[in-house]
């Protein structure tokens, strides 16, 4: 038992004494989207200064789309998630799940923000990445008609 509880010791505060080991940004490359997009609308990343394209998704008007993410602060402050449009839920304190449903065809821009809770002392720290969403009209199905016109 004692183990136990020294193993949940280290777990819990290794990251607060440490820091978290975060990935390294990468942002999309904007030409390799399918589809064109405004560069006017992909906001430059103030650390990179590389367009903060987050990803893109084509999804049909009327249905929803889905897009799961996650952010990480390398001083293991607490962070939070905020979106310019659609819902955002957070299943977990380092995970988001954003979810939204076009209402017309076009290109659309969402912002997904994350921002850490530093101490005190210290300003909070935000970094935003943009999702391209390219909305289609939704497919029909023919018409299947007998005898000649």
């Amino acid at each position: 038992m004692r183990h136990v509880a020294m193993i949940l010791a280290v777990l819990v505060l290794a990251p607060l004494c440490f820091g978290q080991q975060c990935q390294e940004q990468v942002w999309m490359n904007p030409a390799e989207v399918p589809f064109v997009v405004d560069p006017n609308a992909i906001p430059a990343d103030p650390y990179t200064g590389e367009p903060a394209l987050l990803a893109y998704l084509i999804g049909d008007v009327g249905r929803e789309l889905v897009y799961d993410g996650y952010g990480c602060d390398p001083d293991a402050n607490r962070i939070t998630f905020a979106a310019s449009r659609g819902f955002l839920e957070h299943p977990t304190p380092d995970s988001f799940m954003w979810r939204y449903t076009p209402v017309a065809t076009g290109v659309h821009y969402v912002q997904i923000t994350v921002t850490d809770q530093p101490m005190a002392h210290q300003e909070p720290l935000t970094r935003t990445g943009t999702i391209a969403i390219l909305a289609t009209p939704q497919n029909r199905p023919p018409v299947l008609c007998g005898g000649r016109p």
